[in-house]
């Protein structure tokens, strides 16, 4: 339901929820958008979830 009254498409969505491959820009703008929240939020919101030591940079 999220993808097809949003104008996301169900194969993106999926992706993004299994961590497969990470959303565009306009995809976290359209998500947020969505669920009534700030793009922003979104983001902190899944921030909030990660481990404090996590990085996205192979050291």
């Amino acid at each position: 339901m999220l993808a097809s009254e949003n104008d996301i498409s169900t194969s993106i969505i999926s992706t993004v929820e299994r961590a497969l491959k990470d959303p565009q820009f306009t995809t976290i703008y359209k998500l947020a958008e969505a669920l009534n929240i700030k793009p922003h939020k979104l983001i902190k919101m899944v921030e909030d979830d990660l481990p404090p030591d996590f990085t996205l940079i192979d050291r």
